[in-house]
């Protein structure tokens, strides 16, 4: 099985650094760390979890889950909430002070999706591990 983790967050203005830290934490756990060289590619993880949670708190409803996925060669990062209504990637002015955190995921991750789940959704994004960066875990994808 691959490395699962989870952390219900309050939706309040804790929750993204909370997560973030959670996140970071369960990295190191799997031998995922700063000092192995990969300090940009953690970066992007951080920055993709800070925005997923970000959004949650501010469109949200209910409690967040957050859930950390760590494949042999992907790290899946996961936000449910109980708000139906699906995130939408915008496209900001210049000097618009909001609606770029989907941008900035879809930027720095490999792909992004959402999903219904129960009353809400999910939106997620993974990161391709970088070539010699397996997660030594026991994995049962293929």
């Amino acid at each position: 099985m691959c490395y699962v983790a989870r952390c219900a967050l309050d939706r309040d203005a804790n929750a993204v650094g909370i997560g973030r830290r959670f996140i970071a934490a369960q990295l190191a756990r799997c031998g995922l760390v700063p000092s192995d060289g990969t300090v940009a590619y953690l970066d992007d993880v951080l920055l993709a979890t800070s925005e997923l949670l970000a959004n949650a708190v501010k469109f949200g409803d209910g409690e967040l889950d957050l859930c950390l996925q760590v494949h042999r060669d992907e790290i899946n990062v996961q936000v449910t909430d109980d708000n139906p209504a699906q995130a939408t990637r915008r496209s900001p002015e210049v000097f618009d002070e909001n609606g770029r955190g989907l941008a900035l995921v879809e930027a720095v991750a490999t792909r992004w999706g959402q999903e219904r789940r129960g009353t809400g959704k999910a939106v997620w994004c993974s990161f391709s591990l970088p070539s010699g960066k397996d997660f030594a875990g026991d994995c049962g994808r293929l």
